[in-house]
């Protein structure tokens, strides 16, 4: 009987979350070109606990990556909401400033892995440009 955690699906597994950063790195280059800079990530919710999904996501954006302390944030941002929306605080990113938990220290990008995935997303963009024609089909 084969493991669930043999070396196909851990790199099956790993391989998720990168096409998930590639995806989050074009996000990010559409809004450098609208003119905004992300100058950190924050992660949230179970997957961020671990410092792999933080660690991948920093390597393809060059960004730094954090996370809160408490990674279950849906609350709180309800919390931020309701607070601003009952007057508390005078809009939402006032009340999420007031409001947000403390953050671990980022994981920072690793020069070797950032150029190893710099060529990745290159190739990730011409695999998507291939088959977008397929996408609506």
């Amino acid at each position: 009987m084969r493991s669930c955690l043999s070396f196909p699906s851990v790199a099956k597994a790993r391989a998720l979350l990168e096409g998930n950063a590639y995806a989050l790195r074009d996000v990010l280059e559409a809004m450098t070109a609208a003119g905004l800079r992300a100058t950190e990530l924050v992660c949230v919710a179970g997957g961020a606990k671990g410092d792999l999904l933080r660690q991948i996501r920093a390597d393809v954006t060059g960004l730094p990556v954090t996370r809160p302390d408490d990674v279950e944030t849906t609350a709180r941002g309800a919390a931020m909401l309701a607070a601003s929306g009952a007057g508390l605080h005078p809009d939402a990113r006032t009340a999420s400033l007031a409001m947000a938990g403390p953050r671990v220290e980022p994981v920072h990008p690793d020069p070797e892995r950032r150029a190893l995935y710099d060529g990745l997303h290159a190739r990730h963009r011409d695999l998507y440009a291939a088959l977008k024609p397929l996408f609506s089909a």
